[in-house]
C-alpha cells in the first residue's frame, strides 16, 4: 500500500523493519530528504490499504491493534491532532480484514472479509461517514469478500469474490449500485468460474476495466483470461489478452497513466510472453505490451542443441520474446529472431534438462509429465519441421525421476538421469533406446546414483554424476562403459570428492567439471583433465578458481581450439570471471569474457565462431539477457545480446554507477568503470557505518566491471557501497526492501 500526502510517502505492507529500524508494517519516506522516517505507531499486523481524506489517513489490513488501541482491521489517524481512533470499533466477524478502501465526498467505502462494521451487521461491505463517525451499509446480503471499488457520476462499481450481491440478488463477482435509485444491477454478462474474483477496477473513457483471477467466461463470450474491459454504451465485454499462465494468478491493480492502462499483480505471462508482473494496455492501438523488462520471476535455460539453422533451448520459462514457449523454444541466429514452436504446455512442475538432435528429431528430457494432451513421462520427441510432439514411452507405462543427459551412437540414443526404470524396463539411471524398434535396453546394472552427464568417445560411453558404483565396479562419480564388450570400467587416478556435472573431450583429453575440489590439490578445483592415451592421472586445467558456497563448473566447450567453461564462480587469481571464462593460449590461466554474466551458466554450445550460452542470469556483459546470450569471435557479427562490455569513452576518473535494480530484493548488480588498471576495493556498509560485505579486493583492468551483491542474509534498509581505486573514493546509496 502506498499513499502520498504533501512531501511524504506512506507505505504499508508485511515488513517489520526498514533501514535497520523497527517499522511495524508501516513506514514513511521523506521526499525532500530522501530518507526513511519511522512511523512509530506499533501496528500489529499487515497493512494492505492506506487512504488519505483531508486531515485523516485511514489504514486497513489484517491487524488487531494500533499501539494500545484495539483496532479491528481498520483505523484512522488525524494529522491535526496526531491521534488515532478505532472508527467505532472497526471490523469484526469472519476475519476482520480490510482489502479495499475508496471514497466519494465524505463517505469512505470499505470492502474486505468481515461481518460487522462497528455494531452494524454489514457483511464484506460497509460505508463510514468521516464527518459523523457513523457506519452505514449498502445491503446486508453480500456472500463473499469485496476487493475493489470504482465510481462514476451515476454508479458505484463493486468487485470481489462474492456469489450474492448486497441486496440478496444472484449477481456474482461484479455489481453496480445506482446512486439515484439506490438499486443494484448486473454489469453485462456474469463472470463465471469456481474461484473467480474481481480484484481491481478502473473507470476510463467509455470503459470499465476489470482485473482479477480465474475468469472463465462471460456467458457466450470466449475466455477473457483475468483481464477484460466492459464497454458501457453497448454493455458488452471485450478481451484484452489471449491467455495468462494460469487462472489462479491475479491482476491486483489497475492505474491510468498518460492515456494507457497499467495493470500489475503476480501474473507471470500474458499473450504467451513473460509479463514481469506488469503490463501496459494502449486503447488507441488496442494492444497489450510489456512494460520494459518488468519484474521477472526466476527463469532459466538449462540446455542447448542445434538442428539445421535453428538453435533449440530448454529449461524453466514460459515465453521467448512475445511467443509462447513452455520450457522449450527455438531461435534462428541468421535473422536473430525467435521462432514459434508447439511447445507442449509441459506441466507447471516440469523442467527441461536435456536436448539432443538425432536423425531430424529433437529428443527432450526432463521432469515434465505431459506434452500437449499426451503423456510425456519425462521423455519426448519433437519434430521441428511439422512442429509435432510424440512420446517414446507407451501410454500405459510411466517413468520416474529425471532425464538429465543424452548421447547418440548410430541408431542408438543413450539416456541418463535419476530414474530407475523406463516403462517396464529397469535400467538404474541409464538406458539405451534403439530408434528403429523403439525398444529400451539397460546398460548392465547401471549406477547406484544420479548420472548428470554422458558422452561417447572412441567406443566408450563416459558417465559422470553422484554415484559410487557402476555395474558391479566401485566407481566414485565417474566411470565408462565399453560399448563393444558391454561392461562398466572404473577410471583410475583418484575419486572426485563431490559430484561431476559436465564432461567434454578435446585433443584426446577427457575434461570433467563439477563441484569437486580435490583432484590435483587446490589447482584441481571444479575442473580437471585426463589424457585418454595414458589413462590414470588427473591434470590441472588453467589457474585455480576461487572457492565459494555453491561454486561449480556446469559446462565445458571448445571454440576454435580454446577451452571455455561456464558455471557459478567469481575469480581466478584475482581475475574477475563472473561465471564464464576461457583458457589462455598457453593453458596456464583463466581469462574473462567481458564482464561475464550475473548468474549461473548452465550450458555452452559452439556454432561456427559463436559460443551460445544458457543459464540462470538476466544480464550478460551488462546487457539484458534473460537466460540466453552469445559470445562471438566474429568482429562483424552483431548478435542479439553480446557479452562484450559496452563501447564507451574511457572516463577521466573512476565512475561508480547506481546499482541495478534499486530498490532490490535481495540481489543487485554494481557497475564501475576504471580509467586505468589498478587495485580495487568495493565494500558495502550498513547505515550505521559497519561493513557488511567486501565484494572486490583485487587488481582490475581498465574498463567496465560488474559485481553482484547478495543481501539475502541482511535486513531491509539503506546500505552504502564504496569503491576505492588508487586513492580515489566514491560512495552511493542503495535500498533493499524484502
Amino acid at each position: 500500500a502506498v499513499e502520498q500526502r504533501e512531501n511524504f510517502l506512506y507505505l504499508g505492507g508485511s515488513f517489520t523493519q526498514v533501514a535497520g529500524q523497527d517499522a511495524d508494517y508501516m513506514v514513511i519516506w521523506d521526499l525532500e530528504t530522501d530518507s526513511w522516517v519511522p512511523f512509530n505507531h506499533d501496528i500489529d499486523g499487515i497493512v494492505r490499504n492506506i487512504h488519505v481524506m483531508g486531515d485523516y489517513m485511514v489504514v486497513g489490513g489484517q491487524f488487531s491493534a494500533v499501539g494500545n488501541m484495539e483496532a479491528g482491521g481498520i483505523a484512522r489517524y488525524n494529522f491535526a491532532t496526531e491521534e488515532w481512533d478505532d472508527m467505532d470499533g472497526g471490523l469484526s466477524g469472519s476475519q476482520g480484514r480490510t482489502y479495499a478502501l475508496n471514497s466519494e465526498d465524505d463517505v469512505l467505502f470499505v470492502g474486505g472479509s468481515f461481518q460487522q462494521a462497528g455494531s452494524l451487521d454489514s457483511p464484506f461491505l460497509a460505508t463510514f461517514n468521516m464527518q459523523t463517525g457513523e457506519w452505514g451499509t449498502l445491503g446486508t446480503q453480500t456472500s463473499g469478500t469485496v476487493y475493489a471499488f470504482e465510481f462514476d457520476s451515476d454508479y458505484i462499481y463493486i468487485g470481489g469474490g462474492f456469489g450474492t450481491a448486497p441486496d440478496g440478488s444472484s449477481i456474482s463477482r461484479l455489481v453496480r449500485y445506482n446512486k439515484s435509485t439506490e438499486t443494484f444491477s448486473q454489469v453485462g454478462e456474469t463472470i463465471t468460474g469456481t474461484n473467480a474474483r474481481v480484484s481491481s477496477l478502473l473507470r476510463s473513457g467509455d470503459y470499465l476495466y476489470t482485473g482479477g483471477q480465474a475468469f472463465e467466461n462471460f456467458s457466450e463470450n470466449d475466455d477473457l483470461f483475468n483481464l477484460a474491459r466492459f464497454h458501457l454504451p453497448t454493455e458488452e465485454w471485450e478481451t484484452l489478452t489471449d491467455r495468462t499462465v494460469s487462472n489462479t494468478f491475479n491482476f491486483l491493480g489497475l492505474r491510468e497513466f498518460q492515456g494507457n492502462v497499467i495493470s500489475f499483480g503476480p501474473v507471470n505471462w500474458v499473450n504467451g510472453a513473460i509479463s514481469g508482473r506488469i503490463i501496459r494496455y494502449s486503447p488507441d492501438e488496442n494492444r497489450v505490451t510489456l512494460l520494459g523488462e518488468g519484474l521477472h520471476q526466476e527463469a532459466r535455460t538449462n540446455v542447448l542443441t542445434r538442428f539445421d539453422n535453428q538453435l533449440f533451448t530448454g529449461g524453466f520459462f514460459r515465453s521467448s520474446a512475445e511467443l509462447p514457449a513452455d520450457r522449450f523454444a527455438a531461435f534462428a541466429p541468421g535473422n536473430r529472431g525467435w521462432l514459434e514452436t508447439t511447445s507442449g504446455w509441459l506441466r507447471p512442475n516440469g523442467e527441461v534438462f536435456a536436448l539432443l538432435e538425432h536423425q531430424g528429431y529433437i529428443y527432450v528430457g526432463g521432469s515434465f509429465a505431459q506434452t500437449g494432451n499426451d503423456p510425456g513421462n519425462r521423455l519426448a520427441k519433437y519434430d521441428p519441421l511439422n512442429r509435432e510432439w510424440s512420446t517414446l514411452i507407451p501410454e500405459s507405462q510411466s517413468m520416474g525421476g529425471r532425464v538429465l543427459s543424452f548421447a547418440a551412437d548410430g541408431d542408438n540414443i543413450y539416456i541418463a538421469g535419476s530414474f530407475s526404470s523406463i516403462g517396464d524396463v529397469s535400467g538404474n539411471r541409464i538406458m539405451r533406446y534403439h530408434v528403429p524398434t523403439g525398444e529400451f535396453h539397460p546398460l548392465g546394472e547401471g549406477t547406484d546414483g544420479w548420472i548428470n552427464d554422458i558422452l561417447i568417445h572412441d567406443g566408450y560411453l563416459y558417465a559422470g554424476g553422484r554415484f559410487e558404483q557402476a555395474g558391479e565396479q566401485a566407481a566414485t562419480r565417474i566411470a565408462r562403459y565399453d560399448l563393444q564388450n558391454q561392461n562398466w570400467e572404473p577410471i583410475p587416478g583418484g575419486s572426485p570428492n563431490e559430484e561431476i556435472l559436465a564432461l567434454h573431450v578435446h585433443n584426446n583429453h577427457l575434461y570433467i567439471g563439477g563441484r569437486f575440489t580435490n583432484l590435483v590439490d587446490r589447482a584441481g578445483r571444479f575442473i580437471a583433465k585426463m589424457n585418454l592415451a595414458n589413462i590414470g592421472t588427473w591434470q590441472t586445467v588453467g589457474s585455480t578458481i576461487d572457492n565459494g558456497i555453491g561454486f561449480r563448473v556446469e559446462a565445458i566447450a571448445t571454440l576454435e581450439g580454446t577451452i571455455y567453461i561456464g558455471g557459478e564462480f567469481d575469480e581466478s587469481l584475482d581475475i574477475e570471471l563472473n561465471n564464464i571464462a576461457r583458457l589462455s593460449d598457453d593453458g596456464t590461466e583463466w581469462l574473462p569474457l567481458g564482464s561475464g554474466t550475473n548468474g549461473r551458466v548452465n550450458d555452452l554450445l559452439v556454432w561456427d565462431t559463436d559460443l551460445w550460452v544458457a543459464g540462470s542470469f538476466n544480464r550478460a556483459g551488462d546487457k539484458p539477457a534473460a537466460g540466453f546470450t552469445v559470445w562471438s569471435l566474429d568482429p562483424n557479427y552483431m548478435p542479439p545480446v553480446n557479452i562484450a562490455t559496452d563501447p564507451r569513452d574511457v572516463p577521466q576518473s573512476v565512475e561508480l554507477d547506481q546499482n541495478y535494480p534499486n530498490p532490490f530484493n535481495p540481489v543487485t548488480t554494481i557497475r564501475y568503470t576504471l580509467p586505468e588498471s589498478g587495485h580495487v576495493k568495493l565494500e558495502v556498509y550498513n547505515i550505521a557505518g559497519r561493513r557488511v560485505a567486501t565484494l572486490v579486493n583485487a587488481n582490475r583492468t581498465q574498463g567496465t566491471h560488474t559485481s553482484v551483491f547478495d543481501g539475502s542474509r541482511l535486513s531491509s534498509g539503506v546500505y552504502l557501497y564504496r569503491i576505492t581505486v588508487n586513492g580515489q573514493v566514491s560512495t552511493r546509496k542503495m535500498l533493499m526492501v524484502k
